[in-house]
């Protein structure tokens, strides 16, 4: 049956960018795009229900409106939203330590200073 062909076709689909030997019929993202639209307008075709009809042929025509690697694209752009909201706890994390790390330290300068000024400068040593 056609669903039963989609099924088929929709296999190598998903094994797309894994090594050679676990065997994809697709070379590529494109091809495989279009052997799911192909397949899916067959469905959209010969299928008793208006309402599947309809809905592979608008899964299909999305497909074809979309382009090729458009589902790569997006999910490049997800992957990276996710890295910035990951990444942002450690760069703050980062930011309290090193203004931790600072405050010490100009304490200190401004104790050294107050030191010199009142003794006149004969704690200033190099």
């Amino acid at each position: 049956t056609a669903l039963d062909d989609l099924n088929k076709k929709l296999l190598p689909y998903d094994h797309l960018g894994q090594a050679p030997e676990q065997g994809s019929e697709w070379t590529n993202e494109e091809e495989g795009e279009e052997e799911e639209r192909a397949a899916k307008i067959v469905v959209s075709d010969v299928h008793m229900d208006p309402k599947v009809k309809e809905s592979y042929r608008i899964e299909a025509e999305d497909l074809e409106s979309t382009g090729p690697g458009a589902r790569r694209k997006a999910l490049n752009v997800l992957l990276k939203e996710v890295l910035v909201l990951l990444a942002t706890p450690f760069a703050l994390a980062g930011t309290v330590i090193f203004v931790a790390g600072s405050l010490p330290y100009g304490v200190g300068s401004i104790l050294k200073g107050l030191g010199n000024l009142i003794t006149g400068g004969l704690l200033n040593s190099k």
